[in-house]
């Protein structure tokens, strides 16, 4: 089992793993920092801002992470027209506790909690008449631009606060040389960047396709969107979890481990 979460949350994920019965490999697929400078100063012009916009949303935990310190540093007391939502359940109940623990007046976070993606999120109904409202997305750079376009194609106006960016982590160029590629490893992946980052690893250089020995490995992604990809880069056995959080995509491990036991 590949461990390819984060560095700072990939230690309680190889926990979990491990308590359920599978030998880890740490070889994370993402590292998440900090913009630069310049960047930083432009999203934090929108923070300043905070009051012009009717709706906030906050794309995962890491957006949640580096942007409410900035909240709380430029706003003593949050604008109380502002509706907050999150993509994901457990996205909104980070969300809430660091509310609850910056601010006295704390709004109710609002999120999908079924397919907890972008696309769920965009079916609310608050949602579906946006004509000339401003909705802020907290993100890291460069991220996926479907709830924007979304927006905007139903008359809202957009802007983006991205405070934090994807990085390949040195470490996993070391490891993935190390470890070499079995065809029985499962490589659970949580995102669509974290695929991306093991095909760079996987040595077949120039080319949009993974190798032969690296399509037989086991992935699990989180959503349809991510399986239609690693389906089109070459992946032969692909399971797709009911959603990103680690219960599901737990979940999604287990069918594929005993599916392996009862092959072979």
């Amino acid at each position: 089992m590949i461990a390819t979460r984060p560095v700072h949350q990939n230690i309680e994920w190889m926990q979990r793993l491990r308590q359920s019965g599978y030998d880890v490999i740490e070889a994370p697929l993402l590292d998440i920092r900090a913009v630069n400078d310049v960047e930083l100063a432009v999203a934090t012009t929108k923070i300043l801002n905070l009051d012009e916009y009717v709706s906030v949303i906050f794309v995962s935990q890491n957006a949640v992470d580096y942007a409410l310190p900035l909240f709380d540093q430029y706003w003593p007391a949050l604008p109380s027209h502002i509706k907050w939502f999150s993509v994901g359940a457990r996205t909104a109940q980070h969300l809430q506790n660091m509310l609850n623990q910056y601010f006295d007046l704390v709004p109710e976070v609002l999120a999908d909690h079924h397919a907890m993606n972008s696309e769920a999120l965009m079916t609310r109904p608050e949602f579906q008449s946006v004509q000339n409202d401003k909705v802020l997305i907290v993100r890291g750079l460069g991220g996926r631009p479907y709830m924007a376009e979304c927006l905007i194609q139903r008359g809202a106006i957009v802007h983006h606060c991205e405070l934090y960016e994807r990085a390949l982590p040195d470490m996993s160029k070391t490891a993935f040389e190390q470890l070499g590629i079995d065809a029985n490893d499962i490589l659970p992946v949580f995102s669509a960047e974290s695929l991306n980052n093991f095909v760079t690893l996987s040595g077949k250089k120039n080319s949009d396709h993974i190798s032969a020995e690296c399509s037989q490995l086991r992935l699990v992604v989180p959503s349809e969107r991510v399986a239609k990809s690693a389906a089109e880069i070459g992946f032969n056995h692909v399971c797709c979890a009911k959603n990103a959080t680690e219960e599901a995509m737990l979940a999604a491990i287990a069918s594929v481990a005993s599916s392996e036991r009862v092959s072979s």
